[in-house]
Parts: C-alpha cells; structure tokens; sequence
C-alpha cells in the first residue's frame, strides 16, 4: 500500500512538470501609462478667445495676466477646473473690474495663484440677483487689494487655504448656504466683515484680522472649529440660531465677542478685551470650558434657560456671569470682576466660585436654588438674596467686606447649612418681611454681628467669636444656649 502511494505521487509531479510552458518572455513589455494631457486635455487659457471659457474643461495660465477691461476671466459653462498655475492676475487700472466672473451653475474649481487690485476677486453670481454656482472649490488663493469682495460664491462651496489681505468690501469671502472654509485667514478686511456665510456653514481653522465690521457673520445651524478673531471693529462673532463653536477665540472686538442667538453651544472658547461683553447669547445656550477675561461689560450675557459649566469670567468690567431665568451654572469661577454671578429667577448655582469682586460675589433673585460654593474676599456682599423662595445651602462665605450673606426684601428664603468667616456681618437682613427660614448655619469670627435677623425661623445655629454673636427680633428662634449639654433640638449655639 505504501509503495503505491509514493509511485502515484511521483506520477502526479512528473505530469505537472510535463504541464508547464517555455519560461523565456516573448519580449519587452510595451508602455501603458499615459500623460497627464491624455488622462485630462488641459487648455492654456491664452488660446481662449477673450479668455471666455464657454465650454467644460480644464483650463491654466501659462503666464501672469494683466487686465484693463471690466472681466478679467469668464466662465459660463459649468465642470470647469482653472488652474492659475501660480502665476497673478492684475488690474492694470487699478481696483475696478472682476478678475474671475463665474456664471455657470456647478462644479466649478479656480485654484493655485493670485488675484489683485480689483473691485472683486472671484465672483460667481447670476443676473437674477441669486446664486447660481453651486459646489464650486477655491483651493490655494491669495487675493488682495480689493474694494469690494475678495471672494463671492454660491451654496455648497469649499474654500480652501485661500489668504485675503486689504479686501475692503461687505466681506472678504462671502459663501452662501451649506458651504465650508478650511484653512484661511482674512486680514485688513477694513470695510465689512472677514467671512459671512449664510446656513449650514462650517469653518475650521480660519482667522479674521482687522475686519471692519464682524470678524465672523454666519447663519444658523452652522460649525466653527479653532478660528479666531482679532481687533474686529464689532463684533468678534456673530452667529445665528443652533450653531456651535470650538476652540475659538475672540481677542480685542470693539463690541462683543461672540454675540450668539438662540441655541448657540461653545465649548472651550476664549473671549478677551471685547468693548463690550466677552458673550452674550439669546435663549438656550450652553457654554462649557469657556473663558472671558478682561471685557469690557459683562464676561457672560446670557438669556434665559443658558447651562454654564466650569467656566472663567475674570478682570471684567461687569459681571462675570450674568443669566437670565431658569438658567443653571455649575463649577464655574468669577473672579475679579465689577460682580460676580447673577442668576436670575429659578435658575441654579451650584459648585462655583465666587472671589474678589468688586461687588456681590453671588447675587440670585426669585425661586433659586445656590448650593456648595463658594464666595471669599469680595469687596461688598459674598451672598445677595434679592427676592424670594430661594435657597442658600453648604456654601463657604468668607473674609468678604460686608455682609457674607444679606437678604434683600425677600420672603420663604431658605438659608442652610452654611459657614460664614470672617465677613462684617456673618447673616444679615434688609426690609424682611417674614417666614425666612435659617437653620444650621456656622457664623465665626466676623466683626459684626454674627446673625441679624428679624420675622424668621432661626434654629440649630452657631455663632463663635463674632463681635455680637445674635441680634434676633421677632419670628421663631431656638433658645440660644452655650453649651450643647440638655439643649433641646431646635436651639442655636454662642460661644
């Protein structure tokens, strides 16, 4: 049986070796590869009669070209690539006229050169008042000394790694809707704004310089990732409804840093020396990681239902936050400012900090809710209670200069749990007119009274070292006992 396994398998490799064919090649292989003309004809556009391009293609300079007429270079047929090949296109009377006048309706490509001394650079626009071009790309352009747009495109459009410099009209680069930038910088855009780009946009690593009006103008529901403004002459940012931002800064607007509409989400941008707030928005925003130093009006300016979480608000003129009803703030910190955080009413503020300011650190109004913070060193009240049902629990007052948590005029307050060091009056009062309730509150070593109160419930308090410990008139308090040996379960403490 072995034997005639191993004959069967020589028998098998003799017949493959039989099988084969001669090895030697019949001779060189013939060329395959074709050139780049084969593969996409390229017509230089100095054989383009009036440089009017009327058919698809694609098109390049060979040489740099100087216009003294109303167009430099037409196109009217859509699929059209024009490469400028590095080479300039001048305006040899001086900023008149358009370099490039696009009026074809999609796929247009102008890429990799220079445009200069015009009224606009590329404009792509229909005699219907509309715009026509849709999914056009501009990649690689540097276009300057303009005095009306640097770039005007329709929806759809990608602009990429496109510099413009002097460009003095409504805007550097217009885009209209669902369109992206990518990688460009607009500088001495003196007569409007850098970009201004209808819905949908979306802008990634881009910067304005010296815009004449807003750095950035751009419609709802749009994206900014890691772009900046510089010395706008208004705003930094102005961006409309349900639009969201990253990573961006706003440094030196003469107006408002980033001024948001309604639904607006930024996180981990930066507003610094605006002339008037670091960022203001309309209903509906949420901030997180963001900072606003140095502006000067209010750090953050914020409408109704805003979520602020660990952000900074320092070296403003007015309040570091300012928010408007039923807004929440957490772990947030404001420091060095006119006043520190506002919330209006039903909002919450939890978390936060609160330090030398030159006013209130914390000042809430009606139905709010202010737990575990803290508020040290501020040149008027830690706390300000300013209306009514709100709460005040396991927050640090401390070392600030009046009182370290005052009640204004409210009734139903609830004050609990909390340690006041250090302050004028640990707990005080003005115009109260009932039912405030205090209880378990530490006040120590604060030079005036330790709780002053009048009209309330005060139970289960201690007050050690103050220079009048209790001040209590009227309302329900605990007896005030000296040793905790036989005191009844409501009573405060003094010693």
């Amino acid at each position: 049986m072995r034997a005639t396994r191993i004959a069967t398998g020589v028998v098998c490799l003799a017949s493959i070796a039989f099988g084969q064919g001669s090895l030697t090649p019949p001779g060189a292989p013939s060329g395959t590869m074709k050139t780049l003309q084969q593969v996409e004809p390229r017509i230089d556009l100095a054989t383009v009669a009036g440089l009017q391009i009327t058919q698809s293609g694609s098109y390049y300079l060979s040489d740099n070209l100087v216009v003294s007429n109303s167009i430099g270079i037409s196109i009217g047929a859509s699929d059209v690539t024009l490469d400028l090949n590095g080479f300039k296109i001048l305006h040899a009377g001086g900023q008149s006229g358009k370099a490039i006048y696009v009026s074809a309706t999609r796929n247009i490509t102008i890429k990799n050169g220079s445009i200069q001394e015009f009224e606009d650079g590329v404009y792509m626009y229909g005699s219907d008042g509309l715009y026509p071009t849709q999914g056009a790309r501009l990649e690689n352009l540097n276009i300057s000394r303009c005095t009306g747009y640097g770039l005007f495109v329709g929806s759809m459009s990608k602009v990429i790694n496109c510099h413009f410099t002097e460009v003095r009209g409504a805007a550097a680069v217009f885009a209209a809707a669902n369109s992206s930038i990518q990688n460009c910088t607009t500088d001495n855009s003196s007569g409007g704004h850098g970009f201004q780009l209808l819905s949908g946009a979306r802008v990634f690593n881009c910067s304005a310089v010296n815009s004449g009006t807003d750095g950035f103008d751009l419609g709802a529901n749009s994206i900014l990732q890691n772009c900046i403004s510089q010395s706008s002459t208004s705003n930094g940012f102005l961006i409309a409804e349900n639009s969201s931002l990253s990573h961006c800064k706003a440094s030196d607007s003469a107006n408002i840093g980033f001024s948001l509409l309604s639904g607006a989400k930024a996180v981990d941008c930066n507003a610094i020396n605006s002339g008037a707030d670091g960022f203001k928005a309309e209903s509906n925003s949420a901030f997180q990681a963001c900072s606003a130093t140095g502006n000067s009006e209010n750090g953050f300016d914020l409408s109704s239902n805003a979520k602020v979480i660990k952000c900074t608000a320092v070296y403003n003129e007015g309040y570091g936050f300012f928010l408007g009803n039923s807004s929440i703030v957490r772990e947030c910190m404001a420091r060095e400012n006119f006043g520190g955080i506002y919330a209006g009413s039903d909002s919450i503020v939890q978390d936060c900090i609160a330090r030398n300011n030159e006013w209130a650190g914390i000042k809430i109004i009606n139905n709010c809710i202010l737990r575990s913070s803290v508020c040290e060193g501020n040149s008027h009240r830690g706390i300000l209670v300013d209306g009514s049902r709100c709460v005040v629990e396991n927050c640090t007052v401390s070392e600030n200069k009046e009182d370290g948590i005052l009640i204004w005029g409210g009734d139903r307050n609830r004050i609990i749990g909390n340690h006041c060091c250090g302050n004028k009056d640990g707990i005080d009062y003005v115009n109260v007119p009932h039912d405030n309730f205090l209880d378990g509150n530490t006040v120590m070593n604060n030079s005036g009274y330790g709780i002053c109160f009048i009209n309330g419930v005060v139970v289960r308090n201690t007050a050690i070292g103050n220079g009048t410990n209790y001040n209590l008139t009227g309302g329900h308090a605990g007896s005030i006992e000296t040793s905790p040996s036989g005191a009844g379960a409501t009573d405060n403490f003094s010693y």
